[in-house]
């Protein structure tokens, strides 16, 4: 069983905050586990190793990322 292993909160450049649009970046994923938002170009999260999830989930998300890649 993964789970985190805090190495995270010793990425803090890597960090993305929420509230200035996450999906947006390049290189932005998000780590269910570590329940973070990275700007890592791996496929695996560099904490606790589980795959990183590239595109949002929300609807609201999907309409903001599909509205921004239009411009």
């Amino acid at each position: 069983m993964q789970s985190c292993k805090g190495y995270c909160d010793f990425l803090n450049d890597e960090i993305l905050c929420k509230k200035f649009g996450v999906w947006n970046r390049e290189n932005a994923s998000y780590c269910k586990i570590c329940s973070q938002h990275f700007i890592y170009p791996g496929i695996f999260c560099p904490c606790c190793g589980t795959k990183l999830r590239k595109n949002p989930h929300t609807k609201e998300a999907k309409e903001r990322l599909r509205l921004i890649e239009k411009q």
